[in-house]
């Protein structure tokens, strides 16, 4: 399929399957996402299955070769609210690095495509469609492991961030030197997001603190 203005195309295969009375419908569903690709870049296969019962949606899905999990429900009383967990063990994060990327590959700039990294992690995110600015998020990331142009960058303790009415914590935030494993950079703060006002809340802040001295390159990954 194709969506407007959405680079993204696949091999879709959707099955559905209802029974019961209109007013107490059961129903079973499974959505099949197969050569995906976004901006022409591919992507793995994902699969999604649902089931409603008793006004609840409840949603699980799986994709990238098995390290991505996301389950949750939807119900459809006053409010719509929604809650949803979405883990990741090993997730390969170099398609999604590499779809990030602005400037495209030419001869001159081919290391960049020397882009690569993993994540474990999880996010927990909840809120009602009815009133989509009072969503709550929180996101821990366990480990992360970037590879940009043979040098390596790690995260020596979690990354936590939290996210509740309009203000996003950022509650942890080390990068590390892969050669020693020392931090270089540490951040800490909070944004103030209004919309449609300047996403920088009066009274905010964020603070980034170099924990190291300028030293030579990163660890050069072989």
């Amino acid at each position: 399929f194709g969506m407007t203005n959405l680079p993204l195309d696949a091999n879709l295969v959707v099955k559905v399957a209802g029974q019961g009375r209109m007013s107490a419908p059961r129903v079973d569903m499974s959505v099949d996402f197969s050569n995906v690709t976004y901006a022409g870049k591919p992507l793995q296969d994902a699969r999604l299955t649902g089931a409603y019962r008793n006004n609840v949606l409840q949603v699980e899905g799986m994709g990238f070769d098995n390290t991505f999990q996301i389950q949750g429900g939807l119900k459809t009383t006053p409010g719509n609210p929604y809650q949803f967990s979405v883990r990741s063990t090993g997730l390969d994060l170099t398609p999604f690095l590499q779809i990030a990327r602005q400037e495209p590959r030419t001869p001159t700039n081919s290391k960049r495509d020397d882009l690569a990294g993993t994540v474990d992690g999880t996010l927990e995110i909840a809120g009602t469609l009815e009133e989509p600015s009072q969503l709550t998020l929180d996101m821990l990331l366990s480990k992360l492991s970037l590879h940009i142009n043979g040098q390596q960058v790690l995260n020596p303790s979690p990354i936590e961030l939290h996210f509740a009415n309009n203000l996003l914590r950022l509650q942890s935030f080390e990068l590390a030197d892969a050669r020693d494993g020392r931090p270089f950079l540490r951040a800490s703060g909070n944004f103030g997001i209004k919309s449609p006002q300047p996403p920088f809340e009066k009274g905010g802040r964020v603070d980034f603190t170099p924990t190291s001295p300028p030293g030579p390159p990163l660890h050069k990954v072989e």
